[in-house]
C-alpha cells in the first residue's frame, strides 16, 4: 500500500469509529452525513451531525502520538496544528455562510469539532475550545459533548436543515478509494442509504 493509500485508509477507519459511536445520538432526534463535499474545494468534511443543539462540522482525527491543549492552541507532537485546525474552521465558516443564505426559518449554530479517534488522546476533559472557537474532544466523550448540550432547533428546523444540507453538500465522488471489506461498516435497519453503503453516502440514523 503507497503512502497516499495508507493515508486514505487510516483517515477511513477513523471515520468509520466516530460514526460506528455515534450511532446512539439517533434517539436523541440526530442525523448524520458522511464523507461530504465542499463545492470548489478538493477537501471533504468527514461528518455533519444536525440536532437539537445546532449542527456540528466534525473531523475525525486517527492520529498517532500524542495532542494537548496549550495556550487555546492544538499541539500534535508538540508542534503547533495551526494547519488542521485552520482547514476545519474554514469548512464551517463555508457552511455557516451558505446557511446564512438558505432562507431557513430557523438558522443553526454551527459548531465544528475535531474529535480524536486513534492513538492520540487529549489528557484534558471534552470540549476544550481554542481560539477559533474549535471544539476538541475524545471519540469516547464525543456523543456526551455534543448530546447534551441545550436544544435550540425544533424538528422541523432540524428537518429543513437537513433538507438543505443533502443539496449543498453532496457525497463526495472525486474517485475516493473503498475500505477494505475487513474495514467497510456494514448497514443495518437503523441505516438508510441514498446511495451503495460502500460509497460513504448519505446515512440518516
Amino acid at each position: 500500500m503507497d503512502v497516499r493509500a495508507a493515508a486514505w485508509h487510516k483517515g477511513s477507519v477513523g471515520e468509520s469509529r466516530l460514526a460506528s459511536a455515534s450511532a446512539e445520538l439517533a434517539a436523541a432526534g440526530f442525523h448524520r452525513l458522511d464523507d461530504r463535499a465542499i463545492e470548489g474545494s478538493r477537501a471533504n468534511i468527514d461528518h455533519l451531525f444536525i440536532g437539537p443543539p445546532g449542527l456540528f462540522v466534525v473531523d475525525a482525527k486517527n492520529w498517532a502520538g500524542s495532542v494537548r491543549i496549550a495556550g487555546f492552541r492544538l499541539m500534535r507532537n508538540d508542534r503547533a496544528g495551526d494547519t488542521e485546525v485552520e482547514k476545519l474552521r474554514l469548512a464551517a465558516a463555508n457552511v455557516g455562510e451558505l446557511l446564512d443564505g438558505a432562507g431557513l426559518r430557523l438558522r443553526p449554530p454551527v459548531i465544528p469539532v475535531m474529535c480524536f479517534v486513534g492513538e492520540a488522546q487529549l489528557d484534558e476533559g471534552p470540549g476544550v475550545l481554542g481560539k477559533d472557537r474549535v471544539a476538541f474532544v475524545n471519540l469516547e466523550r464525543f456523543v456526551d459533548f455534543i448530546g447534551d448540550r441545550p436544544p435550540v432547533l425544533d424538528p422541523r428546523s432540524i428537518d429543513a436543515t437537513l433538507s438543505w444540507m443533502i443539496q449543498r453538500f453532496p457525497p463526495r465522488s472525486d474517485g475516493a478509494m473503498p475500505l477494505p471489506a475487513s474495514d467497510a461498516a456494514k448497514p443495518d435497519e437503523r441505516v438508510i442509504f441514498l446511495a451503495h453503503w460502500a460509497k460513504n453516502g448519505y446515512r440518516r440514523l
